[in-house]
């Protein structure tokens, strides 16, 4: 088996993802700053000029218009339902994956799991059990679970079953999910947050019912770990002449 792969011009090694390492450590250094200021100096941030929050929120809006428009998406896990992504398998066929597309018990699961968290949060500040400040705080710790997920490990993708994020069936989920507690608090650009996380999530859930064959290794020969394009931390089959359809 190795000998054959190696025949085929493949090579096994390890590959790095710089730019996913700073964006989790920014994560986690911005998850540490919110939790010392919450919890020390409420206070403080009550009395700040909220404007120093645009920054934040112009990078929380591009993590977003940045998997929504083929232009800016250079990920393959994140992009895999554009055509640009797509390279029928040898042996494509629809019926290969007619069970996996199938499948809608895991997803809906997990719907369902994060809409009562949802409504758990909801209760919470309506009930003024927490102030405003703790939504924030939730949506900057789910960022940081977000990037965790994606590079150390993932419970979705152990109760999914899934290889890794190339091939996860609710990869771009992701910006619905950490946004939508800031739809409990009126202010246009936690709306615009809101907004964009959702047209992600059905973008994506369109394109997975008119274009399945995208979204699986069986159809999708750019999703195999051997012309996979993404950087990871497991070892695999590499083919190094494979032109990349992502930088990072």
């Amino acid at each position: 088996m190795v000998k054959d792969l190696a025949k085929q011009g493949l090579i096994y090694k390890m590959t790095t993802k710089p730019r996913s390492i700073t964006r989790l450590v920014f994560s986690i250094l911005l998850f540490i700053a919110a939790t010392i200021v919450l919890f020390w100096f409420p206070d403080w941030i009550e009395n700040l000029n909220k404007w120093w929050l645009f920054p934040l929120w112009l990078y929380f809006a591009f993590e977003a218009i940045r998997v929504i428009f083929p232009v800016f998406n250079i990920s393959i896990a994140s992009g895999k339902h554009f055509i640009k992504n797509f390279k029928p398998s040898e042996y494509f066929s629809l019926n290969s994956i007619k069970g996996l597309v199938a499948d809608y018990k895991h997803p809906f699961v997990i719907g369902i799991c994060w809409l009562l968290l949802l409504g758990g949060i909801a209760a919470l500040y309506f009930t003024h059990t927490i102030s405003y400040l703790w939504i924030y705080y939730f949506v900057i710790f789910f960022h940081m679970s977000d990037n965790i997920c994606i590079n150390i490990w993932c419970p979705f993708r152990t109760y999914m079953k899934n290889r890794c994020c190339v091939t996860c069936r609710i990869y771009n989920w992701d910006h619905f999910m950490k946004y939508s507690p800031l739809i409990f608090i009126p202010n246009v650009c936690n709306y615009i947050l809101f907004a964009l996380g959702s047209i992600a999530l059905i973008q994506w859930e369109i394109l997975h019912k008119q274009h399945p064959e995208r979204f699986y290794q069986l159809t999708n020969t750019n999703l195999t770990c051997s012309n996979c394009a993404r950087d990871c931390f497991r070892k695999r089959w590499v083919n190094p002449n494979y032109k990349k359809a992502e930088k990072s």
